[in-house]
């Protein structure tokens, strides 16, 4: 079984407070948690349309002070503030006790994980197609200027050119190999994709044992091949390859 861990574990005292804020005795916790669960399960459901990111819970003395984070706050705000009243009023019954609600609006939703994986979630049950709801809110997420930590180190230090001079080199290792057999490119490339030209009989033989695209057909014998590498491309992985290209241009 993979052993996961909720990113929240990794983030909470760093960049982020805990989602619940109380101290209780041992035998008020376990009574107090599945408030806070009930607490979060009706709210989501019965506010599932205003775009609840996240539920916060506070309790000071018997006092419960719940602030709920939404895309949508005029939706939970209402007329004149009825709307939060009327939430007051429904936790204060479900739990039996006095309850303060505060609505947070969330700026940048199109930025918040939460939201984005329940609006894929809402187009699927629509029917929409899956690849059109990634990529449309994967634009979402660029056009939010969300900038992922992984992309912020590969720029520290050049470490992307280094990166990508290593897939490079990777790939022409490959075209010299080829090419000191005498198989013509269909096209010059010094870059980490490289187009050797394959009689269709190679390229039978070499299917047996790779999984390649074909991108162009040369003549009515011949095809151009497409072989990438990347940063994750090992040197045993190259040399497994030309040993099996060996053999099929025999």
């Amino acid at each position: 079984m993979g052993q996961k861990v909720n990113p929240n574990g990794f983030r909470v005292g760093v960049i982020k407070d805990w989602n619940t804020r109380w101290y209780a005795s041992k035998k008020d916790f376990s009574d107090y948690l599945v408030e806070d669960k009930k607490i979060r399960d009706h709210l989501k459901k019965v506010h599932y349309a205003a775009g609840v990111a996240k539920i916060d819970i506070e309790r000071a003395a018997n006092k419960v002070t719940v602030s709920i984070h939404t895309a949508r706050p005029g939706m939970l705000i209402g007329k004149g503030g009825v709307g939060v009243d009327a939430i007051k009023a429904d936790v204060s019954a479900l739990i039996g006790k006095p309850v303060n609600v505060n609505i947070m609006e969330v700026r940048n939703p199109d930025a918040n994980a939460q939201l984005v994986a329940e609006n894929i979630a809402q187009q699927l049950e629509k029917r929409i197609s899956f690849r059109r709801a990634m990529k449309r809110n994967g634009a979402m997420l660029a056009k939010g200027r969300l900038l992922g930590v992984q992309f912020a180190a590969a720029m520290e230090h050049d470490l992307w050119l280094e990166l990508g001079r290593y897939a490079d080199a990777q790939a022409q290792r490959i075209a010299a190999a080829l090419t000191g057999r005498g198989i013509a490119m269909y096209v010059p490339s010094p870059t980490n994709q490289i187009f050797p030209i394959l009689s269709d009989a190679q390229i039978a033989r070499l299917q047996e044992q790779v999984a390649f695209n074909t991108t162009a057909r040369v003549d009515a014998a011949h095809q151009t091949v497409r072989f990438v590498t990347s940063w994750a491309t090992t040197d045993a992985q190259v040399d497994a390859l030309l040993a099996v290209l060996a053999q099929v241009l025999e």
